[in-house]
């Protein structure tokens, strides 16, 4: 009975710092950068998109922008991933791994 308290006091803890992290990633931003340079996508951490350049200087085709646009986005999302998961690795810590969880 003490280890399911335990246990579930944990899983409390757990939440809260979940829900303080979720918090603090929806302030934070990233920004993904096409190969060329010619397309930059800032996303916030909660996978929001807070602003989008394109170079206007440089003429760019359709196809060109559609490219440059997939590659600044993948770029973004890598990086929202990445420190997504820095941001929440202190809160696997001390939990036991159970499968199917992805913890």
């Amino acid at each position: 009975m003490k280890d399911l308290m335990g246990l579930m006091k944990t899983a409390r803890d757990m939440q809260k710092g979940m829900k303080k992290a979720q918090k603090e990633l929806s302030r934070l931003s990233v920004t993904g950068i096409s190969l060329n340079g010619n397309v930059e996508i800032t996303l916030l951490c909660n996978y929001k998109v807070k602003e989008v350049k394109i170079n206007r200087e440089v003429e760019l085709s359709a196809l060109e922008l559609e490219q440059g646009i997939k590659e600044a986005i993948s770029d973004g999302l890598q990086k929202v991933e990445k420190t997504t998961n820095e941001k929440m690795a202190h809160l696997k810590q001390g939990m036991p791994s159970i499968p199917g969880l992805g913890l």
